[in-house]
């Protein structure tokens, strides 16, 4: 079933809506990714890679953000999987992690190569400018890396602000456009400062983060296993039929 969750569940509408757009079989993503966020206090979705930009627009509350997230697909495969690439131009911050960073330089004019020596695991990475998305953060930090093709050249308008011994362009940014990408995972606990990633990046969308939680009903918990996220539902909520 591709559609979101929220659009069986009629989950009431938010203020501000944060949309993770979710790329084929990412290494270190799920329907729980969202809880980060919800950690926030920011509401999310999560679509598929697929979902064009109307789709997006048209979903609960006002569009602040979108993460492209991971996925061990290479963007030089004639069948790889890619977004709407209308979306870096509607408007709104974008995060790109690691397939979606290097997608995101590849749609915009940049260079992806396969890299001299594969990384995998908790890598240090030093950060080079913390201006703004990489804001507190220490000047060298453990980091979860998981790939094997990396950008080699940042699209016009960007520039590095991290890089580890094996990755020169281990984050990128264009503050202009509000566009970012790193290549390592923030949404895993294995980046110590993972969270602070995540927060900035709110921050520069502009999301308040007075959105609220409760956990799913009792009767919506047998339904959803595969989404075992934190929604907000009316208090006389009724679960939808089991659709075949």
């Amino acid at each position: 079933m591709r559609q979101p969750l929220r659009r069986l569940f009629r989950i009431p509408e938010p203020r501000e809506c944060f949309f993770a757009a979710r790329f084929f079989a990412a290494q270190a993503v799920s329907f729980a990714d969202a809880r980060l966020y919800h950690k926030s206090a920011v509401y999310a979705e999560i679509l598929p890679y697929d979902a064009r930009l109307e789709e997006i627009q048209a979903g609960e509350g006002q569009l602040k953000g979108i993460i492209l997230t991971g996925g061990p697909d290479s963007v030089y495969l004639p069948d790889s999987l890619a977004c709407d690439s209308r979306i870096f131009d509607c408007g709104v911050p974008v995060l790109g992690i690691c397939y979606g960073m290097q997608l995101t330089a590849y749609l915009l004019g940049g260079t992806v190569e396969k890299a001299a020596q594969r990384e995998y695991g908790r890598i240090t990475v030093t950060m080079d400018d913390k201006t703004s998305l990489l804001s507190g953060m220490s000047d060298a930090s453990s980091c979860w890396l998981s790939h094997t093709y990396q950008v080699k050249k940042c699209p016009a308008g960007f520039h590095p602000i991290a890089h580890s011994t094996n990755c020169p362009v281990a984050a990128m940014a264009n503050d202009d456009r509000r566009i970012y990408g790193v290549q390592f995972h923030p949404e895993v606990t294995h980046s110590d400062e993972g969270r602070a990633v995540i927060e900035n990046f709110l921050n520069i969308c502009g999301c308040v983060g007075d959105w609220r939680r409760r956990r799913l009903p009792t009767s919506a918990k047998s339904w959803a296993t595969r989404a075992p996220c934190y929604w907000d539902f009316p208090a006389a909520w009724t679960p939808p039929s089991r659709r075949r």
